[in-house]
């Protein structure tokens, strides 16, 4: 094996895509030791998918999915929570929680 990417008990956030289209896709806790690169050659290989894009010096493959990088049992999904922060750095409050909101902000000023 190469050098080891991914790190049996560590815990790693998934992402994909690039610019608007970014997102997460999941918190996973890593199984057992992998290169990511080994694996989706082995993918490639498995579904007979080998062709090279030599202009964007990428492989055209069936996605490796976290979905199969949990199949293959190098990662576990591990449930988390959203910490929403708002747009741009503006935090967001949800409209029915305003009030209480707002009085939490008074109460914590009037401490001070």
């Amino acid at each position: 094996m190469s050098e080891v990417d991914y790190k049996a008990g560590e815990e790693t956030i998934v992402t994909s895509g690039c610019y608007s289209d970014y997102y997460v896709l999941g918190r996973y806790r890593v199984i057992k030791d992998f290169n990511l690169d080994e694996v989706v050659i082995e993918n490639c290989k498995q579904q007979k998918l080998s062709q090279f894009n030599t202009s964007s010096k990428s492989i055209t493959y069936d996605s490796i999915s976290t979905d199969k990088l949990v199949e293959l049992g190098y990662l576990e999904k591990v449930d988390y929570k959203e910490l929403y922060l708002g747009e741009y750095g503006d935090h967001s409050v949800l409209k029915d929680d305003i009030e209480k909101f707002c009085r939490k902000v008074n109460h914590a000023q009037e401490k001070e």
